[in-house]
């Protein structure tokens, strides 16, 4: 973030807290609360709402290259109106099968393979990398060529 603070500077410092609230996809925390403690450079606040968006399908590179804890809390909301884990869309680390346009013939697609997601890019794209030759790496495919 622009003002020097990130959840991540913090993670062994602010872990203790309570855990009632572990259950991040609740709706019943006070973000408004949370935005003013993390504001506030209160670590603990900061990891709760890094906590809530990775749980809700963001990603912590997302909350530390926010433009302000205004901006994390936002996509908090958009998540938690936009419905449960479902409409979270592929996360880091899931596999997938992708067939990859042929180099020759780019209307045309190669057998699918199998693939890693690697990152998820705000622009709805993923970064994937084979699952045989991890040499092998597919950047900003969108996510709706991948296949199950």
């Amino acid at each position: 973030m622009e003002d020097g603070t990130s959840p991540g500077e913090g993670d062994g410092e602010a872990g203790g807290g309570t855990d009632e609230g572990s259950d991040a996809s609740t709706e019943e925390v006070d973000l408004d609360a949370l935005l003013e403690a993390a504001s506030g450079d209160d670590l603990t606040a900061q990891n709760k709402l890094e906590e809530l968006h990775v749980s809700l399908g963001g990603t912590e590179k997302e909350v530390k290259d926010a433009d302000s804890w205004e901006q994390v809390v936002g996509w908090i909301r958009e998540r938690q109106e936009g419905g449960g884990e479902e409409a979270s869309g592929p996360q880091i680390g899931q596999m997938y099968k992708y067939a990859p346009p042929d180099p020759k013939d780019k209307k045309k697609k190669l057998k699918a393979v199998e693939v890693e997601i690697t990152a998820v890019n705000d622009d709805g794209t993923v970064d994937l990398q084979k699952v045989s030759d991890k040499k092998v790496k597919y950047k900003k495919v969108p996510a709706e060529q991948l296949q199950d």
